[in-house]
C-alpha cells in the first residue's frame, strides 16, 4: 500500500510539472531544441533502448534539473517506438500487470546505458591518439 501511495504522488507530481507553464514554456524553446539536437548528435542519433533505430525524440529521466540537462543523467534519446513504450504505461500502480512491463523496460534502458558508457571509457584512450594522429 505505501508503495501505491508513493506512486500516486509521484504521477501528482508529474502532472504538476508538466501542466507548468515554466515546462510548457521551456519544451518548445529555441534552448531546449537546440539542446535536443546536441544530444541527438552525442549518441549518433541512435535510440538507448534499441540502437538499432534512429533516435528522434527525447526522454526526460527527471525533471530535477529542468532548464540544465545533462544526457544520460536527466534525458536520454529514444526513438518514437521506445518512447511510446516509455510512456505508454509509465505510471502504472505496482499492482498493475503493466507495471512488470514498465520495470522492464526501465532495467533494459539501464543496462543499455551501462554498456554504451562502458564502450565509450573503453575506446576514448583509442580515440584521443587516432584524433592525435590526424594532427
Amino acid at each position: 500500500m505505501q508503495q501505491f501511495k508513493k506512486s500516486k504522488q509521484r504521477r501528482q507530481r508529474w502532472e504538476d510539472m508538466t501542466n507548468s507553464v515554466v515546462y510548457s514554456q521551456y519544451i518548445v524553446s529555441p534552448r531546449w531544441r537546440a539542446k535536443c539536437r546536441k544530444f541527438h548528435a552525442a549518441t549518433g542519433h541512435r535510440c538507448t533502448l534499441f540502437p538499432w533505430l534512429r533516435s528522434r525524440d527525447i526522454h526526460h529521466l527527471t525533471y530535477k534539473n529542468l532548464g540544465h540537462e545533462a544526457l544520460w543523467r536527466d534525458a536520454v534519446p529514444l526513438s518514437r517506438i521506445a518512447h511510446n513504450i516509455v510512456h505508454w504505461r509509465v505510471l502504472f500502480a505496482p499492482n498493475h500487470p503493466g507495471y512488470i512491463v514498465r520495470r522492464a523496460v526501465n532495467c533494459w534502458l539501464r543496462i543499455m546505458l551501462a554498456l554504451i558508457v562502458a564502450v565509450r571509457v573503453a575506446l576514448m584512450p583509442i580515440w584521443l591518439l587516432w584524433q592525435a594522429s590526424k594532427r
